[in-house]
């Protein structure tokens, strides 16, 4: 049986998922560990993923008319 390939749009999908699954899961360990230094790694995780983990459209067309 031959797996089928994902689409963009389930591996941008799958993507997203595991960010936030990895964001969730510092957040619980730090959250049971009760040392407030640790909460720094779920935020600056949450904080690279917003700034550059992001995929984003300006909206602005190219010459060959995509975004």
């Amino acid at each position: 049986m031959m797996a089928r390939r994902l689409t963009k749009a389930e591996k941008r999908s799958n993507a997203i998922l595991i960010w936030w699954a990895a964001v969730i899961v510092l957040a619980v360990s730090a959250w049971k560990s009760d040392r407030p230094e640790l909460w720094i790694l779920p935020l600056l995780t949450w904080a690279y993923y917003e700034l550059c983990a992001v995929p984003t459209l300006c909206g602005v067309e190219t010459s060959r008319g995509f975004p």
